[in-house]
């Protein structure tokens, strides 16, 4: 099991890979989690579960890799920028504390 409890998928760690890798082509990139289900991972690619998902956008944004924006709505999520705090107040990357 995972720290938050959800049962560990191997799978997950290839998903983040997918992830960081389209965000490395596109590094301004920034969606819902819909808008990343439908649009940022290969059309050809077997329909992956928002919630494998939804896990491995937590874990990199834990990770402090990705960071959360509010959307309005639903939050986006980006990476997170070496220059700016993140959404939780955390300093930048570097940032003497």
């Amino acid at each position: 099991m995972d720290d938050d409890g959800s049962p560990s998928d191997p799978r997950d760690a290839a998903l983040r890979q997918e992830l960081l890798s389209y965000l490395r082509e596109h590094p301004r990139a920034m969606d819902t989690l819909e808008g990343i289900a439908g649009w940022w991972l290969p059309r050809h690619q077997i329909r992956i579960g928002v919630e494998r998902i939804a896990r491995a956008l937590e874990g990199l944004r834990r990770d402090g890799v990705l960071e959360e924006v509010p959307g309005g709505g639903a939050p986006l999520y980006r990476l997170r920028r070496e220059d700016e705090p993140g959404a939780d107040g955390t300093p930048p990357a570097g940032t003497p504390r």
